[in-house]
C-alpha cells in the first residue's frame, strides 16, 4: 500500500505493482502535469478527501473506492475535474464507489466509457460552470441523492444505464 496527497507537478504513472493506493488527504494533479493509472489498480480515499484533476488523467480499468473496511456512500468526496484547458481524460472501464459527489467536472471536457458510477450519498454526476460530460455504456445507480446534476453540457448515450436516480437539469442535458 503506498499513501498519497498533496499535489501531483509532474507526469506520474501508478502500477498495478503499488497498488492499492491510500488517498490520505486531498490529491491534485496540477495544470500541466498528468497522472496514469495502470489497469487493475485501486485507489482508496480516506474519509473527506477527494481527486482533483486540473491537468490530466487516464484511467482504465480503475477502481476508485473508500477506504473504509465497511465502506458506506459518503466516505470520500469524489473526483472533481477542474481543467480550463480542456486536458486529457480518458476514462474507460472505471468503477467509482462510495463518494459523497462521485464525478464533478467544473469548466472542462470530460468523457467516461464503460464505467459504473454508483453508491453515492449526494450526486452520482455533476457538470456544472461551462463543463461537459460525455458518458457512454456506463451504469449510473444506487445513488442515495441526484443521479445527475447538469448545469453544463452531458450527452449520456449508446447503452448507458441510469436507475434509481433524479436528473436535475437547468442547461443543455441530452
Amino acid at each position: 500500500r503506498l499513501d498519497v496527497g498533496g499535489s501531483i507537478n509532474t507526469n506520474t504513472a501508478w502500477t498495478f505493482g503499488g497498488s492499492p493506493f491510500h488517498v490520505t488527504k486531498d490529491l491534485t494533479v496540477e495544470t500541466g502535469a498528468g497522472l496514469t493509472i495502470q489497469s487493475g489498480v485501486v485507489v482508496k480515499f480516506d474519509q473527506m478527501t477527494k481527486l482533483v484533476i486540473k491537468g490530466s488523467l487516464i484511467a482504465s480499468g480503475v477502481t476508485f473506492t473508500s477506504a473504509s473496511g465497511s465502506p458506506n456512500p459518503g466516505d470520500w468526496d469524489g473526483l472533481s475535474f477542474q481543467s480550463a484547458n480542456q486536458a486529457l481524460t480518458v476514462l474507460d472501464g472505471n468503477k467509482i464507489m462510495y463518494a459523497s459527489k462521485g464525478v464533478d467536472v467544473q469548466g472542462t471536457l470530460v468523457s467516461f466509457k464503460n464505467t459504473e458510477i454508483t453508491k453515492f450519498s449526494s450526486i452520482g454526476v455533476s457538470v456544472s460552470n461551462g463543463g461537459t460530460i460525455n458518458i457512454t455504456k456506463s451504469v449510473i445507480r444506487a445513488n442515495q441523492g441526484t443521479g445527475i446534476e447538469c448545469k453544463g453540457t452531458l450527452q449520456a448515450y449508446e447503452d448507458t444505464i441510469m436507475a434509481n436516480y433524479a436528473v436535475e437539469a437547468e442547461s443543455s442535458c441530452t
